[in-house]
């Protein structure tokens, strides 16, 4: 299985026909490609514009400071009391409910992304590795996800 950082590998062509696949300076490039590693990703061929240079970026998705509200209150379960297990018993015993309380929604996690950034003089292109979107923005641009 390939990579999610991997699905896209870039090729600029210089005026003189030689080839660059490595590095962020595009300058002078007449054509640059993003070429899909996966069959079904779309593949992006970017010609009379003026480059200036292209580089990858990553996503990272983490939590911080999470709390996981679930093994809390398993754990508090583990670790009941007989006293508290016992007034429970009375507390049904007389028949008191308790409100249910709202289950909260699952949140969709997110995950990571990594996208090719291609800087034109007139505009950025953006593609996305995991679908192979791309977004075109002015150049000053910043893309946060």
């Amino acid at each position: 299985m390939i990579l999610l950082q991997d699905r896209y590998t870039f090729e600029a062509e210089m005026p003189d026909g030689t080839l660059i696949t490595s590095g962020g300076d595009i300058a002078g490039a007449v054509r640059v490609s993003l070429i899909p590693q996966i069959a079904l990703l779309p593949r992006h061929d970017i010609v009379g514009q003026v480059f200036i240079r292209r580089f990858m970026r990553a996503f990272k998705r983490s939590i911080v400071g999470g709390f996981d509200r679930a093994a809390y209150f398993a754990e508090i379960e583990r670790q009941i009391s007989d006293s508290r297990i016992a007034a429970r018993a009375a507390r049904d015993e007389k028949g008191i409910v308790l409100a249910a309380e709202k289950a909260e929604p699952e949140k969709l996690v997110k995950g990571d992304e990594y996208m090719q950034v291609v800087c034109m003089e007139s505009c950025r292109l953006y593609v996305r590795h995991s679908d192979g979107a791309s977004l075109i923005t002015p150049p000053d641009f910043e893309l946060y996800l």
